[in-house]
C-alpha cells in the first residue's frame, strides 16, 4: 500500500486560555508517513489523515522532521482540512522528481485550530 500516513497521537484541547482566546478548540496529531511513491515534477502526493474534531474552516499549522530539499529534488508541503475529521497533507515536487524514499518514516506534527472570531 503506497502513500500511507498513520496518526499515532490524536488529542484535543479546549484552548480557551491559550493564545489569548483566539481559538475555541485545538486538535493535535502526530503522523508517520511510510511507503511513499516517487512524486513526479510538478505532481502532488496527498496523505489524508483522520484528526477527530477537525472541521471545515479550521486552520492547520504543521512541521515535518524531514528535509524537503536535498539539492537534487525539492518539495513543499501544505496541510488543509478537507472534510469533517479529515486533514490532507500535500507534498508538491517543485524541482526534479521527489524520490520515493524521501518521506519514509518522516514525522509530521500538526495543530488544527478553530478560530474564535
Amino acid at each position: 500500500m503506497a502513500n500511507t500516513a498513520t496518526v499515532v497521537v490524536n488529542k484535543s484541547s479546549g484552548a480557551r486560555e491559550q493564545l489569548h482566546g483566539m481559538f475555541s478548540h485545538m486538535y493535535f496529531a502526530t503522523i508517520t508517513i511510510t511507503n511513499n511513491d516517487a512524486i513526479a515534477l510538478t505532481d502532488t502526493a496527498t496523505f489524508a489523515v483522520t484528526v477527530t474534531g477537525a472541521a471545515l474552516g479550521d486552520m492547520v499549522l504543521f512541521g515535518i522532521n524531514n528535509d524537503l530539499s536535498d539539492g537534487t529534488d525539492q518539495g513543499s508541503m501544505t496541510a488543509v482540512v478537507t472534510a469533517a475529521d479529515t486533514v490532507a497533507l500535500r507534498v508538491l515536487a517543485d524541482k526534479g522528481e521527489y524520490a520515493a524514499d524521501d518521506l519514509n518514516n518522516s514525522i509530521t506534527k500538526i495543530a488544527v485550530l478553530r478560530p474564535n472570531w
